[in-house]
């Protein structure tokens, strides 16, 4: 028999409950070929990506929907099973360097969540710097259906990780001559969300979120070490609210760049205006930690402003989930000193059964 918690109303700053099973999905991520966001090239590609149930108490199901839109639950899933499910998805798909900026398009107040799914960006072009093309591809994308025997609150459990494989990326920096600490860095550019009809979270892996600005200056069209630009004046990408106004072009090229005002190395070109963003308001990236979503092992409350769930789950109505992988290329961290880093992630789910008020 399952036992509740009761508490008053006035106390739902804090929720109490029982956690249950856990189901589990499991990610191994090979980066064989990062670049820099400005790079048009692939990001990463994921080997041996596998899914499975776990817990000897199966309250919690996961499972997919079929082509006649049966939803099918299942015990394990293997990459082969997942090129199945998913049409999609290959064994051989890549991650390709994306953002997720100008979500207000796709996620508002008209938007009917239990149909949408995150949209994501391509890389710029010169001719396309405020908003580049949707992509369709370059991400991981699955659609998956929760269950519970009873109402409940749907979290990562403890025990679910992406991190960085240490014995893997010494022996690719050893290899290839590269800094197996700036392998271990390519974690800080991965982003996972969830999109449920009741709420969205993106997650990044870092200790706190890192407010990553979505625009900037950037080196897109020729790669050659200065900030483009365009009739003479510096090129400003992305997401962004106000005037640019111009200082000055320098009489010879500069020596770098400032870390607190510009994104990713690159030089102010002699001759060329040099855009001033003090009256720039750029879009910042709305983010939690990937640890902030995680139950705590037999943790029976939460507090939703510590603890983020992935949903609510009514008693026996399958809950649709939409989980997305993908590398934020406006992170800093996103640049070439990440190349051919390796990754895995755990991810394992629980229910929290919601109290009676």
């Amino acid at each position: 028999m399952l036992k509740r918690s009761r508490f008053r109303k006035h106390k739902l700053n804090k929720f109490f409950g029982l956690a249950l099973a856990a189901s589990v999905l499991s990610f191994s991520a090979s980066v064989t070929a990062t670049y820099a966001w400005f790079s048009l090239n692939d990001v990463a590609v994921v080997q041996n990506l596998s899914m499975d149930i776990s817990g000897e108490d199966k309250y919690l199901h996961i499972g997919w929907k079929d082509e006649n839109g049966n939803i099918i639950n299942s015990d394990s899933f293997d990459e082969n099973d997942l090129e199945n499910i998913f049409p999609g998805f290959s064994k051989e798909s890549v991650l390709d360097p994306l953002t997720s900026n100008y979500q207000d398009e796709w996620l508002n107040s008209s938007t009917v969540l239990a149909d949408a799914r995150p949209v994501l960006r391509k890389s710029y072009q010169p001719t396309s710097p405020r908003k580049s093309e949707v992509a369709d591809k370059g991400f991981f994308q699955f659609d998956f259906y929760f269950t519970c025997d009873e109402d409940s609150y749907l979290f990562l459990a403890d025990g679910s990780k992406m991190e960085t494989n240490v014995e893997k990326n010494r022996d690719t920096a050893e290899r290839f001559g590269l800094n197996v600490e700036d392998l271990n860095k390519a974690i800080d550019a991965l982003r996972i969300s969830f999109l449920s009809d009741d709420s969205f979270h993106i997650a990044e892996f870092g200790e706190e979120v890192s407010n990553t600005r979505l625009g900037g200056p950037l080196d897109v069209w020729l790669g050659d070490g200065y900030y483009d630009s365009s009739n003479g004046k510096e090129t400003i990408y992305g997401e962004y609210e106000g005037e640019v106004n111009y200082l000055p072009a320098l009489p010879e090229d500069s020596e770098g760049y400032s870390a607190e005002d510009r994104f990713f190395p690159a030089k102010h070109r002699a001759g060329i205006e040099i855009a001033d963003l003090e009256n720039v308001a750029f879009k910042e990236e709305d983010t939690v930690t990937f640890s902030s979503m995680i139950l705590p092992e037999n943790a029976g409350t939460f507090y939703p402003d510590v603890t983020h769930p992935i949903t609510r789950l009514k008693a026996n109505i399958p809950q649709r989930v939409v989980v997305t992988v993908y590398a934020e290329g406006w992170d800093l961290d996103h640049t070439n000193l990440i190349a051919r880093a390796s990754l895995t992630m755990h991810l394992s789910f629980t229910a929290l059964i919601m109290p009676e008020i």
